[in-house]
């Protein structure tokens, strides 16, 4: 009788966990949907996400000149 309680809020805890887990994914993906909506949105989300990481922007390559 008291395992059955105990698996049943424990199968409950997993279920809700779940569903919180999916709620956040739909938000996410929601968001990066409408951030990258526009190109110029797009690349200001993708410069503040190298911020946030850390890594800086690469460089881009010198033209070479004509010989």
């Amino acid at each position: 009788m008291v395992l059955g309680s105990v698996f049943g809020q424990g199968l409950t805890a997993i279920m809700c966990m779940s569903l919180l887990l999916t709620v956040i994914a739909l938000a996410v993906t929601a968001f990066m949907v409408v951030a990258f909506a526009s190109e110029e949105r797009a690349e200001r989300v993708y410069r503040l996400l190298r911020l946030i990481i850390g890594r800086p922007e690469p460089k881009a390559p010198k033209p070479s000149s004509p010989a």
